[in-house]
């Protein structure tokens, strides 16, 4: 669905060749999501900025994780005297 909302977006081909499967298939895929959701890839401004949120805190959770592994990667094993 990147591909309505955005200028710059990877072709189905690209997609298709990085995660090993065909094109054909990437398409049908597509082709089935669409359906199933009955055409509509209207989000609404609210749903936009829940999900927004929602990624920015697991991201900012992840980011705070990340530090804590490499301040205590660069933590001395043995005390120096």
């Amino acid at each position: 669905m990147s591909k309505f909302f955005n200028d710059v977006y990877f072709s189905n081909q690209y997609i298709a060749s990085v995660s090993g499967i065909s094109l054909r298939l990437l398409n049908e895929i597509e082709r089935t999501l669409i359906k199933l959701i009955d055409y509509n890839i209207f989000i609404s401004g609210e749903e936009f900025e829940y999900y927004t949120r929602g990624l920015e805190t697991k991201n900012a959770h992840e980011q705070r994780q990340l530090q804590e592994l490499v301040n205590c990667a660069t933590q001395p094993i043995f005390p120096s005297f």
